[in-house]
């Protein structure tokens, strides 16, 4: 099970009364000047897990829609690191807890066109967890920018697509998960629209292995799939023995230049173009080194979703 947070859509009606007893709502505009309402719901469990509700009667040129955000972990445990072990009996559990909120029309969870998903895996990585989020922080996606994720991690993202990695132990503010690190990623709806190749796709839709295909691709496009993050002295010790001593100098030389510069920086110094520049990279993860350094005394071991 690897999903933490969804949000659900529907496309349904609420009853004016409804909405009138229980929603808070908020008038909008649009920037043609169109006014338009939006009802809200933040319905809070006994365990503490938090059901945000969205209501907008009137979309324009479409039906009315209900979004329904929560965590399954959170709703089902009180926290979201207990991990699901029966999908299908934790969705009907869930179904349960959804018919008791007061004010929310009757919904399933295997009904809801899948939003937004936040599919996730934790590393149980021990003393190592700064390690590796000041190793992961020079590491780069296409087309995702890289920035620091709170105090407690990295991330890279667009507008369909983030990938986290953070300490979950400053995160959850709980010792019961020191050591892990825990790496998520939100897909937004046209990623997981690509991911199951559904337009109007449902959690049953979210396979196990196109969650778990999801969390190594974002290993793997760091090039982090099954490779250890070295320290200084073996990463120049793999360089040197695949190209030799100076070639391997020059390229240790780059690596370093990569991990504490700017590429602006790199290409004004080097007077070189970008793609020469991608080229050479190109020559050091062919090695098999990642583009990134520890400061560990040892290597790093390969992140691996289990």
């Amino acid at each position: 099970m690897y999903i933490d947070t969804i949000v659900l859509k529907y496309y349904t009606q609420i009853i004016p009364e409804l909405l009138k007893d229980r929603w808070d709502c908020i008038d909008k505009r649009k920037s043609d000047g169109t006014r338009y309402t939006v009802y809200y719901l933040n319905e809070q469990l006994e365990n503490g897990a938090l059901v945000k509700c969205t209501y907008y009667p009137y979309a324009f040129t479409q039906p009315a829609v209900l979004q329904v955000e929560f965590s399954i972990p959170m709703v089902l445990y009180g926290n979201n690191y207990t991990v699901v072990e029966d999908f299908r009996e934790a969705i009907g559990s869930i179904d349960e807890i959804l018919a008791n909120i007061d004010g929310l029309p009757p919904v399933m969870v295997e009904t809801g066109i899948v939003h937004r998903v936040d599919v996730y895996a934790d590393h149980q990585v021990g003393d190592l967890v700064p390690y590796y989020i000041k190793a992961l922080q020079p590491l780069e996606y296409r087309y995702l920018k890289t920035a620091p994720w709170t105090s407690q991690g990295v991330q890279y993202f667009n507008k369909q697509r983030c990938t986290k990695f953070y300490d979950k132990e400053k995160q959850s503010r709980n010792p019961i998960n020191h050591g892990i690190l825990r790496q998520e990623t939100t897909l937004r709806s046209k990623a997981v629209k690509k991911l199951t190749g559904k337009k109007q796709p449902n959690i049953f839709d979210l396979a196990p292995e196109l969650l778990r295909r999801v969390l190594e691709d974002a290993l793997k496009d760091l090039d982090l799939f099954d490779r250890s993050i070295g320290t200084a002295d073996t990463t120049l010790q793999v360089l040197t023995q695949e190209y030799g001593e100076l070639a391997g100098l020059y390229y240790y030389g780059l690596l370093h230049a990569k991990v504490n510069l700017t590429p602006e920086i790199i290409q004004s110094a080097t007077k070189s173009h970008p793609r020469s520049i991608d080229r050479r990279l190109q020559k050091i993860l062919d090695a098999g080194v990642p583009l990134t350094l520890t400061e560990h005394t040892r290597p790093l071991p390969p992140l691996v979703i289990r």
